[in-house]
Order: C-alpha cells, then sequence, then structure tokens
C-alpha cells in the first residue's frame, strides 16, 4: 500500500510539473529561497482538487509565478505527497453511497497534521455526534451514516500558536483547510447534497 501511495503520487507529481507552464519566460533564477506560504496553500488546493476531478488549471496560481522551474517541481513533489495523504483511500470514489449494503459504506476519515508548541483542541464529528481530541498528527476513522447532514472538523490552536492542516474524507471526496497563528482555527466541512454525494 505504501510503495502504490508513492507511485501514485510521483506520478500526480510529474503530471502538475509538466503540464503547469510557467506564467512567465523568464529563466533567471528565483531571489526567493522558497516558495510562499500562499503559493504552498495554492498548490496544495489544486492537488487536492484534481484528485476530486475538479478542473485544477493548466498554469501555475500567480502566487507562484516566480518560482524557477526546479523549485516549482520540487514544490509540486513534496504537495502531490502530502494531497494524497489527505486524501486517504480513493477506491471508492464514483460509486454513490446510496444503495450500499452498510458493511460496503465507507468509513469518514477525519486529519489534523502540522505543528503547534501548546497542542491543539479538535472537535470532529457529524450533525449528530462531536467528538474531541488533542492529538497532533490525529487521523479517526468512524462509521459512516448516510443520514448523517453534515460532517466537520474545527482544530483551535493555542496562544502559542502554530502551522497546521486538517481534512474530512468522505467516498474518495476530500476537503481541506489550513491555519497559522495564535488562536487560529483550521475548520472544514463536507455536506450531504443527497443524489450528489457530498461537497
Amino acid at each position: 500500500m505504501h510503495h502504490t501511495r508513492t507511485v501514485a503520487a510521483a506520478a500526480l507529481a510529474a503530471f502538475f510539473a509538466g503540464s503547469c507552464a510557467p506564467a512567465t519566460k523568464a529563466e533567471e533564477p528565483s531571489s526567493r529561497a522558497t516558495a510562499s506560504a500562499a503559493c504552498t496553500d495554492d498548490v496544495f488546493d489544486m492537488l487536492i482538487r484534481s484528485l476530486n476531478g475538479e478542473d485544477a488549471g493548466d498554469s501555475r496560481p500567480q502566487s507562484c509565478t516566480d518560482l524557477t522551474d526546479e523549485q516549482w517541481r520540487k514544490l509540486i513533489s513534496e504537495q502531490a505527497d502530502k494531497a494524497l495523504d489527505a486524501s486517504t483511500d480513493r477506491s471508492a470514489v464514483n460509486t454513490p453511497s446510496s444503495g450500499r449494503e452498510r458493511s460496503q459504506l465507507p468509513e469518514v476519515v477525519f486529519k489534523v497534521w502540522g505543528s503547534a508548541a501548546s497542542g491543539v483542541t479538535t472537535t470532529y464529528g457529524s450533525d449528530a455526534k462531536n467528538l474531541g481530541s488533542t492529538e497532533l498528527p490525529m487521523t479517526k476513522r468512524v462509521a459512516f451514516d448516510p443520514d448523517a447532514v453534515y460532517y466537520q472538523v474545527s482544530v483551535q490552536l493555542a496562544h502559542s500558536g502554530g502551522d497546521i492542516r486538517c481534512s474530512i474524507t468522505i467516498d474518495g471526496q476530500t476537503t481541506a483547510d489550513h491555519a497559522k497563528g495564535s488562536y487560529e482555527v483550521c475548520s472544514t466541512q463536507l455536506n450531504n447534497l443527497g443524489s450528489k454525494g457530498w461537497g
């Protein structure tokens, strides 16, 4: 499984590294040593959209236009693995939940990762049941309830701040958020859209 996910990450990285052309033709080395937080977030979101089957675009985000080709490829490679990790198991993608036997229903996967000097306080669950955790990193799997209105995760940073991400995956559909700083909150939610699935 680990080998398969590594190969998938490499394939995803290779696709975007080759397909997203630079926004400018300049070849001079970038004066910036690493990608900005905005660029990193935009790339992560772009990869998540691609994994969810959405249009991720065919050019670099504006926040990443001053990266050299080498820096761009390195960033894509790093974020591809994180995006796949957030997406967890996509084997059930494009398969509607309705009509399945209960034993075949997908799990709901909640994830929190990053760094926080004073820790985090996390609440996660559905409209019917909320759970709590202070783990970092955290991965929690709960039984899927097809009657749930929504599933959500909310992560509160303390006064010492931090840099964290959080995600929810249901049936191959992933939503994610990012928070950085003191008392900031990472929060995301997937809503039950009926016959259209979750979004």
